[in-house]
């Protein structure tokens, strides 16, 4: 079986963080200037956007073995917001 391996995106440091989900057939990229995270599958194409009010400059992403989506957010990263593998929020996590 291929591992599958977080990396950070070298576009602008801390700009872009991109992870695969645990089978490799998801791509989720956050963008930090445009406060969202983006999902594509493994032929280019986007499966779902997730761009809320509260998603102020997401700063890591990260998956587990249940293909759940955690993102970092904030200049402090006060919050972690759970998501679904389609991009639905399951919670936000706050300090």
């Amino acid at each position: 079986m291929e591992k599958c391996y977080q990396f950070d995106c070298q576009c602008e440091p801390s700009e872009t963080y991109v992870v695969l989900n645990s089978s490799c057939t998801r791509v989720y990229i956050t963008v930090f200037r445009a406060k969202s995270l983006y999902c594509f599958n493994m032929n280019g194409s986007m499966m779902c956007v997730y761009s809320p009010n509260n998603f102020s400059y997401p700063r890591g992403v990260a998956t587990d073995s249940d293909d759940n989506v955690y993102v970092v957010v904030g200049c402090l990263f006060d919050n972690i917001h759970q998501l679904t593998s389609y991009c639905t929020p399951i919670n936000v996590k706050t300090e």
